[in-house]
């Protein structure tokens, strides 16, 4: 690999989900971790992140919206959700699209199993209440941080154990619009480019970029929760997590690689790892004797984290980009180590990771 490959739609629907399920993980890592370290406190830790998050995306949604020249409207909202998928063509006949109503009050019914990695995954390990806090709080900052005058409501939700997610997006029918909705920019930022909606290529890179941007902002406000909240033992607290949650994606790539029957070495592990590597980071490999040497010309993680990082990106770079790949690669093959060398985070121009491998 030299450059970045340009995903198919099939390719494009086939990442989104295992990012998905990625995230799911880190969801439910932090919160169990958080909740077994300081109880009530922990959990209400996780609420925090999840509402600033939530409130995040969606002015991140509406600045991109903005940027294609749609009203900030429910009906907008949901037709042009941040992650592309949220409503995917091959789910579309599983969506009631059908009642509208003038104030743009939305009811959406998802019809699950199949739709939904995180719900899958969550009930898998029987992760309920955990679950639905993230369903019921993100869903209502999401729409708030869209538009400052929308309320959420959901009546009924997998992770409640009901049978299907129900939401109710609602704006009043005097609702703002125009100019008091407008937000800055960060340094740097292209919201036209990251919500591409043709051409066919444009479009899809464009929902993957907007993916890595909703996980990289997924990881730096949990950072600043816990840091905010458990200031004392926030280092340890965050590195469990993050710890734990590349563990668990280790383990989720074992069991991808051999269920598509792929010999697990370095290179198919980034190859089909579970975020868009090949297609977004213009990755270069190199193999010589026992070292693969990775090269990441890109890196959304990083620009979105520098966006968001106002003083001190030291914890973001310790706990996640020093040892996110480390960590995997150990859990893949426990004869593997993974060296990040360089990294954008630091200042440096490129990431670069070099894979050792012993024992074999």
């Amino acid at each position: 690999m030299n450059k970045a490959r340009q995903a198919t739609k099939q390719e494009a629907v086939e990442i989104l989900a295992r990012v998905i399920r990625a995230s799911g993980w880190l969801h439910m890592d932090a919160y169990k971790i958080l909740q077994e370290e300081f109880g009530l406190q922990g959990v209400m830790c996780v609420r925090q992140w999840l509402r600033r998050w939530g409130i995040w995306r969606g002015n991140q949604t509406r600045k991109g919206h903005l940027a294609l020249g749609l009203d900030i409207n429910m009906k907008n909202m949901l037709l042009y959700w941040d992650s592309a998928a949220a409503i995917p063509e091959a789910n579309s006949d599983e969506w009631d699209m059908t009642q509208w109503r003038p104030c743009e009050v939305r009811t959406i019914t998802q019809d699950f199993p199949g739709a939904c990695e995180q719900a899958d995954l969550w009930r898998e390990h029987d992760f309920w209440a955990g679950g639905h806090i993230l369903c019921d709080e993100f869903h209502v900052k999401y729409a708030q941080g869209y538009h400052p005058q929308a309320i959420c409501a959901i009546p009924e939700c997998l992770m409640k154990n009901d049978k299907i997610c129900y939401h109710h997006f609602l704006l009043p029918d005097d609702y703002i619009q125009g100019k008091e909705l407008e937000l800055p920019l960060y340094e740097g930022e292209d919201p036209a480019a990251d919500w591409a909606q043709s051409p066919p290529d444009k479009a899809i890179n464009a929902s993957l970029i907007r993916k890595s941007r909703i996980t990289a902002g997924r990881i730096y406000f949990l950072k600043e929760a816990v840091y905010e909240m458990f200031p004392e033992e926030a280092d340890r607290v965050y590195g469990k997590i993050l710890s734990r949650w590349f563990k668990d994606r280790g383990n989720d790539l074992i069991s991808y690689l051999s269920e598509k029957g792929i010999e697990a070495t370095p290179e198919n592990v980034i190859e089909n790892f579970d975020q868009p590597l090949v297609y977004l980071y213009e990755p270069d490999l190199v193999t010589e004797d026992d070292v693969t040497t990775v090269t990441l010309r890109k890196c959304p993680f990083a620009e979105t984290f520098q966006w968001l990082e106002k003083e001190d990106s030291s914890a973001i770079y310790r706990y996640y980009c020093k040892n996110c790949c480390n960590e995997i690669m150990q859990t893949v093959h426990s004869d593997w180590s993974a060296e990040l060398t360089d990294c954008r985070m630091k200042g440096d121009g490129q990431c670069c990771i070099k894979i050792k491998r012993r024992g074999e």
